[in-house]
């Protein structure tokens, strides 16, 4: 938990924990979905790329860099269309390897760097899924 942003949005505990289980469920809803039954790919000793559509706090990401460092893998490569600089330069520090297409210095949104941002279905998910050969 982001503890300055907790401070900083005066939400309670009680939401904060409601909302951490509400958020577990959905995890757990989609893994489901999507492993459809498959377990998970083994990573151990392995170079995992980690691809995000772009950053702008970094949160997410660095919240998934920090899971992945905790496995044995063996190189972690970041990759990334765009981000601001400060959080470019703070994801490169975690990392082996950082690909960053774009670091304007007047980043707004990741959304103002694509012409459709939409967001896509779980059944769009499923359906990319079920066309890679590792997922068969």
């Amino acid at each position: 938990m982001n503890q300055d942003v907790v401070r900083i949005s005066g939400l309670s505990e009680e939401f904060l924990k409601g909302e951490v289980a509400r958020q577990e469920e959905e995890i757990r809803r989609r893994v489901e979905l999507y492993r459809q039954g498959r377990k998970i790919v083994h990573i151990e000793s392995k170079t995992v790329i980690l691809v995000d559509d772009g950053v702008a706090t970094g949160a997410t990401i660095k919240a998934a860099i920090a899971t992945l460092r905790r496995g044995a893998i063996r190189k972690l490569v970041t990759a990334l269309p765009v981000a601001p600089p400060e959080t470019a330069g703070e994801i490169k520090k975690l990392v082996d390897e950082f690909i960053c297409l774009e670091t304007p210095p007047d980043f707004m949104a990741v959304g103002n760097y694509y012409r459709d941002f939409g967001q896509i279905s779980d059944e769009q998910v499923v359906k990319l899924l079920e066309t890679t050969t590792d997922h068969k």
